[in-house]
């Protein structure tokens, strides 16, 4: 009787924002470094701007990846936060590495929970975007930080996010025989990923049901 239940809480758990930072892996982190439309997206606002302006990086990651673009493209001082205690380690030893500490600071906890910074950014950056977009508490933390951790007219990247969905039809065989395997994520996850997903499987335009 006792171990349904536990295992129902660890779920529950998981499925909660907190629990989705407790989830990352060095795959995961370096999967999103690769995604060269995203990376290079990031990388092309960074550029523009970075470069003077005290920065914030919520959820920095094990490769300190939007900290180090923003370092690169001129920011005065970068303030990374990193929830994850292995991550926040790793991002360390990225900064440290790449000989940016002087620029970059890493920072462990939440940023719901982090005091005043000594400098107040003027530029917020973050990935904390999940497949639902606010399934990772975006919202909440990036009205917080606004609200408490940066500077008045503060701007952020992304300025906005937008989740979608759409009815879809059973897609065909080929589609599933090219999916890498497991197509379902580990346990306790139930998500069912599909990267790719035929556009002709769709039965009606995309409609946004969700808006940051």
């Amino acid at each position: 009787l006792i171990r349904p239940t536990v295992r129902a809480a660890r779920r529950l758990m998981t499925a909660t924002p907190r629990g989705l930072c407790e989830r990352y892996t060095e795959r995961l982190y370096a999967e999103m470094r690769d995604d060269a439309q995203r990376t290079s997206a990031y990388e092309d606002a960074l550029r523009h701007l970075a470069a003077g302006r005290v920065v914030l990086d919520l959820g920095t990651g094990g490769l300190a990846l939007l900290a180090v673009m923003a370092a690169r493209a001129g920011a005065s001082r970068v303030y990374a936060l990193e929830s994850n205690a292995e991550a926040c380690e790793a991002a360390r030893r990225t900064v440290a590495e790449l000989g940016l500490q002087q620029v970059i600071e890493v920072l462990e906890g939440y940023s719901t929970e982090q005091p005043a910074l000594p400098e107040p950014p003027s530029l917020l950056v973050h990935e904390i975007l999940g497949e639902v977009a606010g399934c990772e508490g975006a919202a909440r933390c990036v009205a917080d930080a606004h609200a408490r951790l940066l500077a008045p007219g503060a701007v952020a990247v992304p300025a906005s996010a937008r989740s979608l969905c759409a009815p879809c039809s059973w897609p065909s065989g080929e589609y599933w025989a090219s999916l890498p395997n497991p197509v379902l994520s580990p346990p306790p996850g139930a998500a069912l990923k599909l990267p790719r997903f035929p556009r002709e499987a769709t039965l009606a335009p995309a409609q946004p049901f969700e808006q940051l």
